[in-house]
């Protein structure tokens, strides 16, 4: 079985690469040529890889919640509306409490708290109301994103520049560089085998699991299914903004209107990417990352549109949503062999 869901990834993978090569092909470039750029941008060039070790602790962090939220059987499509609030809440910590103890610490963990609490909302509703989170974790997207908007556009304009960003944030906020690079990519590296423990190695994690695989047998067991639909959904919640806040306090030091530029969402491919497998979310999240940094300097160098990274990971996703039947596939083409 697992052998077959490993295929069935690779084949996912596969077939969205060989679109990509399509596009590439159709552009008048050479698919190998172009993915040896890709890398030397993304991996050899120091700027290029600070750049991706800077994506990468974003996606790593948000797929690290995904995953969690997804082994439960439940979807949570609001990462990016998550991360935003993250942002944003880290963001009212800093420009209008002004709290000077703790650091970056304090807006780190406020911008969690209320990503946390925004997931749970659609846990709350689904678990009382009955009402599909997938719809409302969604909607909720467009809430965050438009006070985002309200605050750069008004209340929190840096008067000093007339651009629609927030003022620079002050250096007893920010987020320090472990090694070089941002100090997201630590805690990535550090929540990674601490959500892999609470997976597999604690009760609570045997709950999700169980209640992800089959509800009806784990509602028979007695278990809490209010807890874990509402406790699943605000830890995906807590991950995705403490990444909205640490690329807030780390990265862009201001909030502007691109903030997120469709991290939430490209945190799913990761997440589906690892298996939702919390030790392999940083490897996933690094290539991924690598995969997106090289493709954007590649629209570049070689006139090859943007648009093109766009594709491949839309073909991406559908496929890896699609795993499950690829794997009965291969199965099936297995036992006919």
């Amino acid at each position: 079985m697992q052998l077959y869901r490993g295929l069935a990834t690779l084949l996912a993978v596969s077939i969205a690469v060989a679109a990509y090569s399509g596009v590439i092909i159709l552009y008048g470039g050479d698919p190998v040529e172009a993915y040896l750029k890709m890398f030397r941008n993304a991996f050899l060039d120091p700027y290029g890889l600070r750049e991706t070790m800077r994506l990468a602790a974003a996606l790593g962090i948000i797929s690290l919640g995904l995953s969690i939220v997804f082994r439960a059987g439940l979807w949570n499509i609001g990462a990016e509306g998550q991360y935003v609030l993250g942002g944003l809440a880290a963001g009212y910590v800093v420009y209008i409490l002004s709290l000077h103890g703790g650091g970056p610490v304090v807006p780190l963990l406020m911008g969690a708290l209320i990503g946390g609490l925004y997931a749970a909302l659609p846990g709350v509703l689904r678990w009382r109301l009955g009402v599909n989170e997938v719809l409302t974790t969604l909607m909720l997207n467009y809430v965050a994103l438009y006070l985002l908007y309200y605050v750069v556009y008004g209340v929190w304009r840096d008067p000093q520049t007339g651009f629609p960003v927030t003022p620079e944030i002050p250096s007893l906020y920010r987020l320090p560089e472990i090694g070089g690079f941002v100090g997201g990519l630590a805690i990535m590296l550090l929540l990674a085998p601490v959500l892999y423990h609470l997976l597999f190695h604690t009760r609570y994690g045997f709950k999700l699991r169980v209640y992800g695989l089959n509800r009806e047998a784990a509602e028979y067991a007695g278990y809490d299914r209010r807890m874990i639909i509402v406790s699943g959904l605000f830890i995906s919640g807590f991950l995705a903004g403490l990444a909205g806040a640490g690329d807030f306090l780390g990265s862009y030091y201001r909030l502007m209107p691109r903030f997120s530029s469709g991290l939430g969402y490209t945190a799913i491919i990761v997440a589906l990417l690892a298996s939702n497998h919390p030790l392999l979310v940083p490897i996933a999240s690094i290539l991924f990352a690598g995969f997106l940094y090289g493709s954007y300097t590649l629209a570049i160098v070689a006139d090859i549109p943007t648009e093109a990274t766009y594709l491949m990971t839309g073909l991406l996703l559908a496929m890896l949503v699609s795993t499950q039947y690829l794997e009965r596939w291969i199965g099936w083409l297995a036992r006919r062999l």
